[in-house]
């Protein structure tokens, strides 16, 4: 049984155990939080539920749902660009399960409150890299080094751009009603 469930998208069995797990307890979980009378686990449950459900009040669910999936291919396609510029698709099997794998676990460590996630993310992308998919550890802090640079200096400059294009559309039109204001306070 090892082989096949292997070759199914590249990732060994073990992985897929885990995988089981987390969504058996994910269900658990939920089903549990339902059937108790503990409002605390309801209230999330139905926090979550109610976030999802928003998405079909806005009026534009399908527009939504369309660039949530575009968004989550294009981290995903900068997780597996890393892995090619690196020239890993030489030395090691890899591929996009592999990617996504490295992109959610690694999205943790960045969920842990350090300054951009400097430090965290490295530490979890390396343990995640040498420890599921055999990589040695300076490949594995290569990768992490360069995808979590060019990560930022992407975000960087983005942000710094809508800062200038949003920043000065707002001071253009408040400047320009500051100047009709003048003019009408003049003319009367």
């Amino acid at each position: 049984i090892e082989p096949t469930i292997e070759s199914i998208m590249g990732i060994s069995s073990w992985i897929w155990v885990l995988i089981a797990i987390v969504v058996a307890g994910g269900l658990v979980f939920v089903v549990s939080a339902l059937r108790s009378n503990n409002s605390r686990r309801q209230s999330i449950v139905k926090g979550f539920t109610n976030g999802l459900l928003s998405i079909l009040r806005t009026g534009r669910p399908v527009t939504i749902i369309l660039i949530t999936i575009a968004m989550w291919a294009c981290y995903l396609a900068m997780s597996y660009a890393g892995f090619l510029m690196l020239g890993f698709e030489d030395s090691y099997n890899i591929s996009l399960v592999m990617a996504w794998t490295v992109m959610n676990i690694g999205a943790l460590g960045v969920a842990v409150p350090t300054p951009g996630g400097i430090g965290s993310y490295h530490y979890v992308a390396i343990l995640t890299l040498t420890g599921l998919f055999s990589i040695t550890n300076s490949d594995a802090a290569a990768y992490a080094f360069l995808t979590h640079g060019a990560q930022l200096i992407l975000y960087t400059v983005v942000g710094f751009g809508f800062v200038l294009y949003l920043g000065s559309g707002w001071k253009l039109k408040r400047f320009a009603e500051m100047s009709q204001s003048d003019d009408n306070t003049v003319s009367s």
